[in-house]
């Protein structure tokens, strides 16, 4: 039994150094650049990470919820609206990597090496084999839409969300068919991608309710392991309250229009399957069509062949591989689901995280059963074969997309760089109120007004707020002031806090004295998001207990049978 324990703890010091190891050749092509690819989202995931990183840098301990370093200081609500916590990480490590892209490729870096770990981890407890779970990792570490989402498109919060969708999956399939206990790994992964996306976290909860739906026709114990998940969902939404609740105050303070809506549209399925053959990585505005990639669509596409030889269990895995994978074409009736909450996902692609989990899951089974029978050695020949048929492929499209892709270079030493001239290039229609929509151009170019006669009113900023000075010559006169209202936006009036209105444009309206103001703009967390923090705080630390609970029982099991021995 002791020589299982001593086993035990290389594995773990094995898969540290192993995941380690694949996030390093995962990040190195594009380190070795010393440039970012100029990604769909890139202006704005990187504003986000100014933004964190100035809360973190003035050391203002206050919920992030308007930006006062970016999005053209127009107290723009980003982060109400859009989670940040897990995209602190790429903020704190700015602060600390003088170079900015170096400082983003080691964020890269780090959820890769996170990733790789889970993926190994969920997989072990999945299949019991540590050929399948190092497989498994290397396939979905490399899986080309990943690739697409961190650095084609640049969408960081989908990119971080798929380190933790094994979580989910892991976490249901044992609440549903093993071992209960695992209903802390749904909740989780499901509070952490709603802490990175809340569209990642919308069809994360998709998935769930249609995999226990098809899972009522097969397991035992149906209401007790239905009620466990229920209960890991209730438990999710307190651990996520630190975000939601400042989410939901906020959409029920005034009108919200949906983000960027578009038409649902799936992709025509031979090209779709002919772009995946060739690993497409390039942008779809230079003609690229995002896709799986080649291995992954030669997995779905081979694994007909190796029906005979999957439990049920797989089969199911591959079967939903294949019509996921069908839903992102145009095979599908999306037409009929675009008055739906399904529209928000405004892409059909963005799905492909599910295909390219199914398929990283069967590939990893298919090794399994191909170098179960083999020689130790061989195994790891295998294993290395693996690696390389993933990383080979892969790293050709990579220097490709480098090559013709469009450049983005620092001209700054810091990741604080300047806002973009072109507004359009940073979305900041998404998350301003329905009034605001009308007067967005006049708000970006800081025209406000006093007593209905506009003028430009140049802001400034300074730990974490926004500032102007105006001057009258009245007693009293109205400012509107070219700054988004939230229901927590707070102004400060010469020193002292002043309530404001909502103008007819959405934005900060109150009265000013005759003479020279000094106006300070700033988001200040109400009651109710301090609740959701205290209450997120309150979750975690029992989770934590609870996980160290568990691993020291299980400890101590082993421990009893080691004196038994």
């Amino acid at each position: 039994m002791k020589q299982k324990m001593n086993i035990v703890s290389k594995e773990y010091v094995i898969v540290c150094v192993f995941s380690l190891f694949i996030a390093g050749v995962f990040i190195a092509p594009f380190l070795s650049k010393g440039y970012l690819v100029y990604g769909d989202d890139l202006h704005y995931q990187l504003s986000r990470i100014k933004e964190i990183a100035g809360w973190f840098q003035n050391g203002q301990f206050n919920f992030p919820g308007i930006s006062t370093n970016s999005f053209y200081l127009i107290g723009y609500g980003v982060n109400i609206f859009y989670p940040w916590l897990t995209l602190s990480l790429f903020s704190m490590v700015s602060l600390l990597v003088k170079n900015p892209v170096t400082a983003v490729y080691v964020g890269f870096y780090l959820y890769t090496f996170i990733t790789a770990l889970i993926a190994y981890w969920c997989m072990k407890r999945f299949s019991q084999s540590q050929v399948a779970s190092a497989a498994f990792s290397m396939f979905y570490t490399f899986s080309i839409y990943r690739t697409i989402d961190g650095f084609t498109r640049f969408a960081l919060a989908e990119f971080i969300a798929l380190t933790f969708l094994p979580l989910i999956l892991l976490g249901s399939y044992e609440v549903l068919y093993g071992n209960k206990k695992y209903w802390v790994a749904v909740t989780i992964g499901f509070s952490l991608i709603v802490y990175t996306h809340v569209l990642s976290a919308f069809l994360a909860c998709l998935y769930l309710f249609i995999f226990w739906g098809i899972s009522l026709f097969f397991i035992k114990e149906r209401v007790k392991r239905s009620l466990v998940l229920l209960f890991s969902g209730i438990i999710s939404i307190f651990a996520s309250a630190a975000y939601l609740f400042g989410f939901v105050e906020e959409q029920t303070f005034q009108v919200f229009l949906q983000p960027s809506p578009m038409d649902l549209v799936g992709d025509n399925l031979k090209e779709l399957v002919f772009r995946s053959f060739s690993n497409d990585l390039m942008q779809s505005s230079l003609g690229g069509l995002y896709n799986i990639g080649f291995i992954y669509i030669l997995i779905l596409l081979a694994g007909v062949f190796f029906l005979k030889e999957m439990t049920r269990t797989y089969k199911i895995i591959y079967g939903l591989g294949i019509a996921t994978f069908l839903m992102t074409t145009n095979l599908f009736p999306w037409q009929l689901l675009q008055q739906t909450p399904l529209s928000v996902i405004q892409f059909p692609f963005r799905l492909m995280i599910f295909p390219t989990l199914f398929a990283s899951l069967t590939g990893a089974n298919l090794i399994k059963i191909f170098s179960e029978k083999l020689h130790r050695k061989v195994k790891l020949s295998v294993l290395i074969g693996t690696l390389l048929a993933c990383f080979i492929p892969w790293l050709f499209s990579v220097n490709e997309m480098l090559e013709k892709a469009s450049r983005f270079e620092f001209d700054t030493g810091t990741i604080f760089f300047s806002d973009p001239e072109d507004r359009f290039s940073m979305w900041i229609d998404q998350y301003v109120p329905e009034k605001s929509q009308l007067y967005l151009e006049d708000i970006y170019q800081h025209v406000g007004y006093l007593d209905n006669q506009a003028l430009t009113m140049k802001p400034t900023s300074a730990k974490q707020r926004i500032m102007f000075e105006v001057k009258t010559n009245q007693k009293q006169t109205e400012v509107d002031l070219p700054i988004i209202r939230y229901k927590n936006t707070a102004v400060m009036l010469n020193g002292k806090q002043v309530s404001s209105t909502l103008s007819e444009r959405g934005t900060v309206q109150f009265l000013v004295p005759e003479g020279t103001n000094k106006i300070e703009v700033q988001y200040v967390a109400s009651a109710m998001i301090t609740s959701g923090v205290s209450l997120s705080i309150l979750t975690w630390l029992l989770l934590i207990g609870y996980l160290v609970f568990i691993v020291r029982k299980k400890s101590a099991r082993r421990s009893q049978s080691v004196e038994r021995d």
